[in-house]
């Protein structure tokens, strides 16, 4: 089984009924532990580049909420062979104000950053207008100038 301390202790908090999930998230833990988590020989974690990342999120941003480090490590799970990553997309389905639009600025940060460590990483934000996809660029360009990065 894949370990992650962050997948590992979500999925537990879940198990020990700390955690209230709708059916959409009780089924994604249902399926990874089913066909994704058993992968060993094909997949593994990037637990480094896992930690950085939320160091750098924590440290420029805002702490993240545990759906947040329950998501990021599938961000950073590669195929073992290719180290290709498993996920290529993400769909994040919430209400308003639960935080995705902090965390795709944190994401799309840290990708372009030297902490990530591919030159000139290519992000695009996408979103259903204009002004909502020039948020997470504004917050990024914004940190990026208040700490001369």
């Amino acid at each position: 089984m894949l370990h992650n301390d962050y997948v590992d202790a979500y999925i537990q908090r879940y198990k020990n009924g700390e955690l209230v999930l709708n059916e959409k998230r009780k089924q994604l833990i249902e399926w990874l532990e089913k066909e994704i988590l058993p992968q060993t020989d094909s997949y593994f974690f990037d637990n480094d580049m896992i930690d950085k990342y939320i160091k750098f999120s924590e440290k420029f941003y805002f702490e993240l909420d545990e759906w947040e480090k329950f998501i990021a490590p599938f961000v950073f799970l590669f195929e073992k062979e290719r180290r290709r990553p498993v996920f290529r997309t993400f769909i994040l389905v919430m209400a308003r104000g639960a935080g995705k639009n902090g965390f795709i600025s944190t994401l799309a940060h840290f990708f372009i950053s030297s902490f990530h460590g591919i030159d000139e990483y290519d992000v695009s934000i996408v979103a259903n207008s204009e002004e909502q996809a020039q948020t997470s660029f504004n917050e990024v360009f914004n940190e990026i100038i208040a700490n001369n990065m």
